[in-house]
Parts: structure tokens; sequence; C-alpha cells
């Protein structure tokens, strides 16, 4: 049953992390916290958004 609305689901998901929510906000709070724990400095995270963009340099 959850595969038949699967894409409705990540379209809904996309769309509150799309939007200034509380659920964005909370999303990325928690991922900044898991960098942070885990002692991955966030220039090597801008480093690699970098390198996954190549297409835009």
């Amino acid at each position: 049953m959850i595969y038949r609305y699967s894409q409705l689901l990540f379209l809904l998901f996309l769309m509150m992390m799309w939007q200034d929510t509380p659920i964005s906000a909370g999303f990325w709070e928690q991922a900044f916290t898991l960098v942070d724990a885990t002692g991955i400095p966030l220039y090597l995270v801008g480093y690699g958004i970098d390198a996954f963009m190549f297409w835009q340099q």
C-alpha cells in the first residue's frame, strides 16, 4: 500500500523541505548536529557539494 503512494509522499517531502517550515529547519538542524558530532569540518561539506555539482563550475 505504501508503494502506491510513494511518489506522492516523496513530492510532499520535497515540498516540506523546500519551504521554510519548522520541519525543514529541524531537518537541517539535525543534519548540522550530525556533522558536528562526527567531527567532519563544514568546509569539507562545501567541497563535497562543489564536487557533486561539477557542471556549475
